[in-house]
């Protein structure tokens, strides 16, 4: 990972327009807490940026979230399209504005185009987003390292069931 690339793409992109965090759609918990994790980089390197969920987050978000004083609610709005994305758990540059990075742990052969692009298959989105972190010499707060392990623990579960639950159905001829 190379942090200053990273650095450098989000300086050039705030004269270019508003960076903005944006998650994917239908953001469940490790997209908004790569989204919350990102903006403490970009705040870190006093680089004016803001967290934008493009469609209302799932349940479990809306339910765990305020635990951590973010609420998904409040964080949605649409791009604009002067925007500098910095696409976060996803790949994908589905609404308004311009791609300056991907941060993504799901595994595409069509990457995005962009300043700086990071896809590695990891556990989490949001632990990608620690490690740069980390990579800025940034030492993260109780509270991002329980955000962080929220999230791989959630999209562990998630993974963890559809490798059991579809061949279980598959199985049975369900689907």
């Amino acid at each position: 990972m190379d942090i200053q690339k990273l650095k450098t793409a989000l300086q050039k992109a705030t004269a270019r327009g508003r960076v903005a965090l944006i998650g994917h759609d239908a953001p469940d918990v490790d997209s908004v807490v790569s989204c919350v994790l990102m903006a403490a980089l970009c705040a870190a390197w006093q680089i004016p940026a803001e967290i934008i969920l493009p469609t209302r987050a799932d349940e479990q978000t809306r339910q765990v979230m305020p635990k951590f004083g973010v609420h998904p609610d409040a964080l949605m709005k649409p791009t604009r399209p002067d925007d500098q994305l910095v696409l976060l758990d996803h790949h994908q540059a589905l609404h308004e504005g311009e791609v300056c990075a991907c941060i993504d742990h799901h595994p595409t052969a069509y990457p995005p185009e962009g300043d700086f692009v990071c896809i590695e298959p990891v556990g989490a989105c949001a632990l990608l987003v620690m490690r740069l972190m980390e990579a800025a010499g940034m030492e993260l707060t109780k509270e991002q390292r329980k955000l962080v392990v929220l999230a791989m623990y959630l999209v562990g579960s998630l993974l963890i069931s559809a490798l059991i639950i579809f061949p279980a159905l598959a199985a049975m001829g369900v689907c």
